[in-house]
C-alpha cells in the first residue's frame, strides 16, 4: 500500500511540472489535478500583496489550503513518502528535524518568483471552492479529522508509555 502511495506521489509531482511548465496552463486541468492529486493551493501575504502556491497537502485536509496548523500528507514515522529528486521544490528545500521542527528554505521572494504567473488561474480556482468549502463545512470538517487524529497519536504515545 505504501509502494503504491509512492508511486501516485512520484506521479502527481511530474504531472505538476508538466501543467506549470506549458506556456499558458488551462485553468480547468489544474483544477482536476488539484482535486484528485496530493497537492493543495494555498497563500500567504508578501509586500506585493497576497499570493497563490501549490503545495503538498496536509493530512486531513482538502486540497484548498486554510490549514496553517498540520503536517504533510507525505510525512511519515520513518520521514517522507518521497525520495529527494520526486519532491516538490519546498519539500526538496526543507530541512528536516528529528523533533519535526525543520526549517524551510524556500523563501517567499522564491515562491512569488516561481508563481507569479500562475496567478490567474491560481485565483480562478480558488473563488470557485474557498466560499464553498466555508460554506459547505469542509473545512470546519477538515479540522475536526485532524484534531482526531492528533488526539489518537496522543492516547497512543500515553499508552506506549504504561507499558
Amino acid at each position: 500500500m505504501q509502494h503504491r502511495k509512492i508511486e501516485e506521489a512520484k506521479t502527481e509531482e511530474a504531472k505538476t511540472e508538466e501543467i506549470m511548465s506549458e506556456k499558458e496552463p488551462d485553468t480547468e486541468e489544474i483544477e482536476n489535478w488539484l482535486m484528485n492529486s496530493n497537492c493543495a493551493l494555498d497563500s500567504f501575504g508578501y509586500p506585493g500583496g497576497s499570493l497563490l502556491y501549490v503545495r503538498m497537502r496536509h493530512k486531513c485536509f482538502t486540497f484548498i489550503g486554510v490549514d496553517a496548523m498540520g503536517e504533510c500528507a507525505a510525512l511519515t514515522d520513518t520521514g517522507c513518502l518521497l525520495s529527494y529528486e520526486d519532491r516538490p521544490k519546498g519539500g526538496r528545500m526543507l530541512i528536516a528535524s528529528e523533533d519535526r521542527r525543520c526549517t524551510q528554505e524556500y523563501t517567499r521572494e522564491m515562491m512569488v518568483e516561481d508563481w507569479m504567473p500562475y496567478q490567474e488561474q491560481l485565483k480562478q480556482i480558488w473563488k470557485k471552492w474557498y466560499e464553498r468549502f466555508m460554506q459547505d463545512g469542509t473545512f470546519d470538517h477538515c479540522e475536526e479529522e485532524y484534531m482526531k487524529l492528533q488526539r489518537t497519536r496522543r492516547e497512543q504515545m500515553m499508552a506506549s508509555m504504561q507499558e
